[in-house]
């Protein structure tokens, strides 16, 4: 592509690409995707109509996790309400708004928990009883 065809775009965000400048917008190119191989996303050369939500790229890595299960659990599919584009992890998961069903995600720390040991004790399932989110 050259300087022309790269200034037509009309981006706002400069970006240095093998010597040659252009401007990214739409999707800033922070963290991993500042690194990524522009044909990670630009399939076969095509800037037109590049997918712009997580899941478009991501999909995949959504339904494969299992610890918390993302597909099970209804996640949604903004990877980036818990997530950075630095890394996966960690993930910041807001629990604003959820004020029961605990054990539903944390069934293996209740079983873990040995200070005190919430098993052996009998400690109930509803984590609310004693614990909250703030």
């Amino acid at each position: 592509m050259t300087k022309a065809s790269l200034r037509r775009l009309g981006e706002t965000t400069r970006t240095v690409w093998g010597g040659a400048g252009f401007r990214h917008v739409g999707f800033p190119l922070t963290g991993a995707h500042a690194t990524a191989n522009c044909e990670a996303c630009h399939v076969g050369g095509v800037f037109a109509g590049t997918p712009q939500d997580c899941a478009d790229c991501h999909l995949d890595a959504y339904q494969a996790t299992t610890d918390p299960d993302h597909v099970a659990l209804n996640f949604p599919l903004r990877c980036d309400d818990c997530h950075s584009t630095s890394a996966w992890i960690p993930a910041n998961f807001s629990h604003a708004g959820i004020s029961d069903g605990c054990v539903d995600c944390h069934l293996p720390d209740y079983q873990s928990t040995t200070d005190p040991d919430h098993v052996a004790q009998n400690f109930p399932l509803d984590c609310e009883s004693c614990h909250n989110t703030k």
